[in-house]
């Protein structure tokens, strides 16, 4: 049944992608009181939306903290633009 949970970036510990009987599931765990919970955020992801999903996925991560940004790459040279940043690998 859909509901909402507000939990605080910093107590999110996990969001993956899991099997489910053929299809995926997006989950997020997080910690409450003196436990660590698992939500679904998606349920039924099938093959073609796989794609998508991931990407939801690694941004949600960068979002609340669980993707560290690559190590910053040396400077351009002068009157080069600087380098693109993919934070999502």
């Amino acid at each position: 049944m859909p509901r909402t949970v507000r939990v605080p970036f910093e107590l999110v510990r996990d969001i993956s992608l899991e099997d489910a009987g053929g299809a995926k599931v997006l989950t997020v765990d997080f910690e409450a009181g003196k436990g660590v919970y698992r939500e679904v955020l998606a349920a039924g992801v099938t093959a073609s939306e796989l794609a998508q999903a991931e990407r939801v996925r690694r941004m949600l991560r960068a979002a609340v903290g669980l993707e560290k940004p690559k190590e910053d790459e040396p400077a351009a040279p002068p009157g080069q633009p600087p380098p693109v940043v993919d934070t999502f690998g």
